[in-house]
């Protein structure tokens, strides 16, 4: 700093303080970075951005879109899709819209009605999994939306959030039929609506944030010429359905209590919400809802991937303890769909080998093939296979 006093006041008199050297180094200094960062950043920018983007080479989010979370999503949906496909082949073979439990009992088991029976029995194990997971990453999300540092994350996250969010509620409608447990898992219910409405919120505010603070060239620079708002807005969109819905539902109610009426006796929204079969409704916005928000997913997380010199990103390609621990949570899923499948084919067994002894041993519809053969059900064939050690 001498020095520098020294070489001023050979320009500008000996008259010159210290305190104005100081505020003129650091004035020089500002406009050599800003000249620096023209020359060196915006200016190649221009002509050779691709060059540019692969030398910053971002790490990417693992915890939330590492490949085992990606495996995960993707798993997580195809299942989904699995078990209302399921549930709604039933409906439409019983004929009967009105509830996801329509299983009348067949003489004879098929291989689709072994199926039907693995997804009927496994549903409380993966959909309890599901929202386990689901307010896992949109805990996660609040935390990575209240830090403020990375867009790429926000974005990233907020989409996940949808996938699991949309997954859960397809299977929700199935569960409270099957598993009667209706007012802890529709509080639950409410729980993951309310944080993912908080995080949709939040989502926002923090990325406007970020993207005027962000310290990272990468996002400043390559990140805005691939993440566009498309992917958001869609998700902004469904969004906003169920929330409407939600409201014509509450205002139902009210209008049917001031009329003194029932709700399903109000004009228009009371033909609506009792006559119309909303579990087929829900069931195809969810499911729209969730492959839409996975497709984005997975459509940004590989643009960004091209940015950044193609491939997948370092930190994402490796497997961590988090991504692992997250793909566990099918494990109950697939334990139970492997024992039930078991049983099955242990009761087809048995269903032959009962047949069989009857046969040899007594004429057909005598009291002994009675005696020998109680008639049951499979579903009561079922529940007994299950209390098998």
């Amino acid at each position: 700093m001498t020095d520098l006093v020294t070489y001023l006041q050979s320009f500008g008199g000996t008259d010159v303080p210290e305190w104005k050297a100081m505020n003129w180094f650091f004035c020089a200094k500002e406009c050599a970075n800003r000249e620096m960062n023209e020359w060196l950043i915006y200016k190649p920018m221009s002509i050779c951005k691709d060059e540019m983007c692969e030398v910053w080479e971002w790490d990417g989010n693992a915890d939330i879109v590492g490949i085992g979370m990606m495996f995960v999503y993707l798993m997580g949906a195809i299942l989904a899709s699995l078990y209302i496909a399921s549930f709604l082949s039933s409906m439409y073979v019983e004929n009967d819209y009105t509830t996801f439990k329509t299983r009348t009992p067949s003489k004879e088991q098929s291989f689709w009605d072994n199926i039907r029976s693995m997804f009927y029995n496994s549903l409380g194990a993966f959909h309890t999994g599901l929202g386990l997971l689901a307010a896992s990453v949109l805990l996660a999300t609040l935390f990575i939306c209240g830090r403020k540092e990375s867009v790429y994350d926000i974005n990233m996250s907020r989409l996940a959030c949808a996938v699991l969010t949309a997954s859960y509620f397809l299977t929700l409608p199935i569960y409270l039929d099957i598993e009667r447990k209706s007012i802890s898992e529709s509080c639950f219910g409410v729980v993951i609506w309310l944080l993912f409405t908080v995080v949709m919120g939040l989502s926002s505010t923090a990325e406007t944030a970020a993207r005027l603070h962000g310290r990272v060239p990468f996002e400043a620079n390559c990140w805005d010429s691939k993440a566009s708002f498309k992917a958001s807005s869609a998700i902004f969109a469904f969004y906003l359905i169920p929330a409407v819905t939600a409201m014509l539902a509450g205002l139902t109610y009210l209008v049917g209590k001031c009329t003194k009426r029932p709700a399903d006796k109000v004009p228009v929204l009371g033909w609506l919400f009792f006559r119309v079969p909303w579990r087929i409704l829900s069931s195809i916005f969810f499911f729209i809802f969730m492959w839409t928000a996975l497709g984005s997913l997975f459509t940004l997380r590989a643009d960004i991937a091209s940015v950044n010199g193609g491939g997948v990103q370092e930190s994402e390609g490796s497997w961590g303890f988090g991504q692992i621990l997250a793909l566990a949570t099918w494990v109950p899923v697939v334990e139970e769909a492997i024992v039930i499948l078991f049983k099955s084919g242990l009761y087809v067994n048995q269903r032959r080998t009962n047949k069989h002894f009857v046969s040899a041993e007594a004429p057909a519809g005598s009291e002994e093939a009675e005696a020998l053969v109680p008639a049951r059900t499979p579903n009561q064939e079922m529940e007994s296979l299950r209390d098998m050690p």
